[in-house]
């Protein structure tokens, strides 16, 4: 049960730290695969409108 709030937890709080860093759009956000993530880069690719 703990592993599972906490798990949680850190999904939520990088959804947050992720939405207040880049004011993505909360349907940018959803759109996002883990393809668009280049974690040696530091990078996320962000499709939307633009």
């Amino acid at each position: 049960m703990l592993v599972e709030v906490t798990s949680r937890f850190n999904k939520d709080l990088a959804i947050m730290e992720l939405l207040y860093a880049t004011c993505i759009r909360a349907s940018e956000l959803i759109g996002l695969q883990v393809k668009h993530i280049d974690n040696r880069a530091d990078l996320i690719l962000v499709l939307g409108k633009g």
